[in-house]
């Protein structure tokens, strides 16, 4: 098919050179790798993109076709308040 963007192929990247790469932002992973060593943690997937603006990496996910699993990683230090409960 022509134009077809279901064989598309994206680079694997490490979250490590991500975090270097694109600091203080959202990234979006297909097929990303799990840390088994630390629970909701990654050790890298396929680079499809990434924004400091976290609406548009959402944005990017949903216009992608035909994918099996994507993974959301924030690359900055998530502070939380005091007396605050964060829930996933």
């Amino acid at each position: 098919m022509k134009g077809s963007k279901k064989n598309v192929k994206y680079p694997y990247k490490t979250i490590l050179k991500i975090k270097k790469e694109y600091p203080d932002s959202w990234v979006l992973l297909l097929n990303a790798v799990r840390n088994p060593k630390k629970r909701l943690s990654f050790l890298g997937g396929e680079f499809v993109y990434a924004d400091k603006d976290r609406e548009k990496v959402v944005d990017k996910c949903a216009s992608l076709k035909h994918i099996h699993s994507a993974a959301f990683v924030y690359t900055g230090k998530i502070v939380k308040p005091k007396n605050t409960i964060i829930c996933l």
